[in-house]
């Protein structure tokens, strides 16, 4: 996006109008495995410090 490496660039929410995720079938195999061997408790608190980061 004309952004150099190691730049960040911050975005307003009310500004972002699509999000798109890519992944492969490899990949998405390999991130269903690692939640598998998570502790549910760990999961839970990751999603509220996502949500609260949003």
């Amino acid at each position: 996006m004309g952004q150099k490496n190691n730049t960040e660039l911050i975005v307003s929410k009310d500004k972002i109008e699509k999000k798109y995720l890519s992944y492969d079938k490899k990949s998405k195999n390999e991130y269903l495995s690692l939640i598998n061997q998570l502790d549910d408790e760990i999961i839970g608190v990751c999603s509220e410090i996502i949500l609260l980061a949003e």
